[in-house]
């Protein structure tokens, strides 16, 4: 793929990620051949998410729940990416806010209205921290002033004790 920014081109590989795969794992799954994760084995990419566990790290079947040890990962767009048991992926519940974890459109798809709630209670924490801040800053421009009295204080006690002195 080629790619143009400010007049430089930029050479950017696209990799088709099968169901249920890491996107940061992605290059396991290009090419001819498929290579466990954990490097113990390889076979044609055609095994992956074939519902056989052919890897005893389960990297093979992201999309599935073939493998005990699995993960599966959910996009979740306009959320966050999570990654859940693969144990969790076709069992009728839906575990990823997308529905990605169940075939054929059972879930409804509430990623935006998540992202939303966790945007307005991180703006409601950020509010109370800028409160909780200011409120601070109060106190320590109130604690400076009360130890510039005090200093007044002690100097004309000082002060007063030396002139009943002499």
């Amino acid at each position: 793929m080629l790619v143009f920014f400010s007049g430089t081109l930029l050479l950017a590989t696209v990799y088709c990620v099968p169901r249920g795969a890491d996107p940061n794992k992605a290059n396991l799954y290009q090419g001819s051949q498929f290579h466990c994760a954990d490097g113990s084995q390889s076979f044609p990419i055609e095994y992956v998410n074939d519902d056989y566990c052919d890897c005893k790290d389960g990297s093979d079947e992201p999309g599935t729940s073939a493998c005990p040890n699995g993960s599966f990962y959910c996009v979740n767009k306009q959320f966050k990416g999570q990654l859940i048991s693969s144990s969790r992926v076709d069992d009728g519940i839906c575990d990823c806010c997308d529905g990605s974890d169940e075939i054929g459109g059972k879930c409804v798809n509430n990623c935006k209205e998540l992202g939303a709630h966790i945007a307005e209670e991180a703006k409601k924490i950020r509010r109370e921290q800028a409160i909780g801040f200011q409120t601070r800053l109060a106190y320590v421009t109130d604690g400076k002033a009360a130890k510039a009295r005090r200093d007044q204080d002690i100097a004309a006690f000082a002060a007063e004790e030396e002139k009943l002195r002499s």
